[in-house]
């Protein structure tokens, strides 16, 4: 059985500012992982988006509520 995940839409805006803080060399770790939320908002499912990026799923969860 699948579970519905939250869906997570973000404006143009938005989108252009987590590409660009992930692309920079000088961005924090943490904030870079951050910018799972681009993969929530493209429709992938929280345990794909952890694999990627190595964090837990449930953090990916958290990221789709906050």
């Amino acid at each position: 059985m699948s579970r519905v995940v939250a869906t997570v839409t973000l404006s143009p805006e938005q989108r252009w500012e987590l590409r660009t803080l992930v692309s920079r060399r000088t961005t924090a770790q943490g904030l870079a992982k951050w910018a799972g939320v681009l993969a929530c908002a493209d429709g992938l499912q929280n345990k794909q988006i952890a694999k990627q990026l190595n964090v837990h799923p449930p953090t990916v969860g958290v990221w789709r509520v906050e």
